[in-house]
């Protein structure tokens, strides 16, 4: 894993984790991942994830946004996008989810 100083998680000081599947993992029939996240030095706070997954030639990449949830105390996802690309048919297929509105659910578990 490499380490790079970046500042692109809404303007706030934040250092980029770039990661990628062991050569050992590449080499059985199994999807290859790589990616790379965004973490708040101060606060240990994971910010942003962007992982790429690679199957049979066909990648996936899906960006998630973290934000702080001040009424439940929690970072939570509010935003992913999704790009998919298939070799076969060559098209790519995109997608976003917004979340939000976020609540507790009371349970009795006894």
């Amino acid at each position: 894993m490499s380490w790079q100083t970046s500042d692109c998680c809404d303007g706030e000081h934040c250092c980029r984790g770039l990661w990628d599947t062991p050569p050992a993992a590449r080499a059985v029939r199994c999807a290859a991942a790589e990616g790379r996240f965004w973490i708040e030095p101060s606060t240990g706070r994971v910010v942003q994830t962007e992982p790429t997954l690679r199957s049979a030639g066909n990648p996936a990449r899906i960006g998630v946004r973290y934000a702080d949830q001040r009424k439940l105390g929690l970072w939570l996802p509010v935003r992913m996008d999704g790009k998919y690309e298939t070799a076969s048919e060559s098209r790519t297929i995109t997608g976003r989810a917004d979340y939000r509105e976020f609540r507790t659910i009371e349970a009795d578990v006894s």
